[in-house]
């Protein structure tokens, strides 16, 4: 038998985050099945980049729960991405679009490892699979 968490990319029941003590989200209940695109709407200040933000660990949750592909966070870390908000982004970084994509290796690989054929080969086909293979030479 399933439990009620099975089936999901993302799920939060009563999902609560504080900034300073400030209630920012409270009492969140999101389900978002695999597989499918959402999109998160509200105004600025709405709370829907401390939603992501609680969802990835990067700020504490005061209460409730957090599953990624029916996990929690630890157990799925490696698999996640994540791209910070365009004010959060150095874009004069002299980097090209692939080797931002190939620094996902680096968790896997290490800090001082050689990236293999492989790990360009998976980038190419992510970048592929959004559009983005056609501007993989520019800096990002």
């Amino acid at each position: 038998m399933k439990n009620s968490r099975d089936d999901h990319a993302l799920k939060t029941h009563n999902l609560t985050v504080h900034y300073n003590e400030i209630p920012v989200l409270w009492d969140i209940s999101l389900e978002v099945p695999r597989g499918k695109k959402i999109g998160i709407l509200g105004p600025n200040g709405a709370g829907k980049s401390t939603l992501m933000k609680a969802c990835l660990g990067l700020v504490p949750k005061v209460s409730g729960s957090i599953w990624i592909l029916d996990h929690k966070l630890k157990a799925v870390r490696k698999k996640i991405a994540y791209v910070p908000q365009k004010e959060s982004v150095d874009w004069d970084f002299p980097i090209t679009v692939e080797e931002l994509v190939l620094m996902g290796c680096y968790p896997k690989r290490g800090l001082f490892s050689r990236i293999k054929d492989i790990d360009y080969e998976k980038a190419l086909t992510c970048l592929d699979h959004v559009g983005m293979k056609e501007y993989r030479h520019r800096q990002i």
